[in-house]
């Protein structure tokens, strides 16, 4: 079973996100809509050194109580979760966000759009037929 982190405050885009991935066999989804509580899970899992948090994250990047790149700065100081793909889905396309999120560790960068279904079937089968990516476990 492969799992998938969404981090995104919007309660829409969230459930769009959700059910579309939800669909592919052997996927499944975990919302969480705070930044905060998403850098929380981060630390435990460290901590704890059981598993990854997630095998592919989708992060928003304005989020409630830490953004989307304080989660990103987290995810990559995290030896346990630094080579855990990160892409970031927000409404930005400011070229000093992208930029930042690349720096950042980010694996791709892409935009909310009308066609959010048809992107993440896109993410999907980028991600978990054509790439290879670490396995969740230390």
């Amino acid at each position: 079973m492969r799992k998938v982190l969404v981090v995104e405050d919007n309660e829409a885009f969230a459930a769009v996100m959700k059910k579309v991935l939800s669909k592919y066999d052997g996927i499944e989804v975990e919302v969480l809509g705070d930044g905060g509580e998403a850098i929380e899970r981060i630390e435990k899992a460290t901590t704890e050194g059981k598993a990854r948090i997630a095998d592919l994250v989708l992060l928003d990047l304005d989020l409630p109580s830490a953004s989307g790149f304080e989660v990103l700065e987290s995810i990559r100081a995290s030896e346990m979760h630094r080579s855990l793909p990160v892409i970031i889905l927000t409404n930005s396309d400011s070229a000093r966000i992208v930029e930042q999120a690349y720096y950042l560790g980010a694996n791709n960068f892409l935009l909310k759009t009308d066609q959010l279904a048809d992107t993440l079937g896109h993410v999907y089968e980028y991600w978990f037929e054509l790439s290879r990516i670490p396995a969740r476990r230390p």
